[in-house]
């Protein structure tokens, strides 16, 4: 069953339960500010089913909104979200292939 990443000690991610991730890191809502929390590099590739280089990738060529705190990378829900209903293949056509 596909999960959740977390980053170990030795910077890999670990996979832990689909509805974990889904309730603790993805979707959570501050009640303060009512914002969404914004997600690491490899819980995104894991939602994208991808790597975390091709999400960096992503990133750099500016497809993929982040933001930098220091060294460390975050992409917020929302435009994780917007960046999926981009590339979304209209219903009833074919893929690019």
């Amino acid at each position: 069953m596909p999960g959740r990443r977390s980053k170990t000690s030795h910077g890999q991610c670990r996979i832990e339960s689909e509805a974990a991730l889904f309730q603790h890191r993805l979707m959570p809502v501050d009640p303060l500010l009512s914002t969404p929390r914004l997600m690491e590099v490899c819980h995104v590739a894991h939602r994208l089913n991808t790597g975390e280089a091709y999400v960096r990738r992503l990133i750099r060529a500016g497809e993929l909104k982040a933001i930098r705190f220091g060294k460390q990378l975050r992409v917020d829900a929302a435009d994780l979200q917007a960046f999926i209903e981009a590339h979304r293949i209209p219903h009833g056509t074919k893929g690019s292939r």
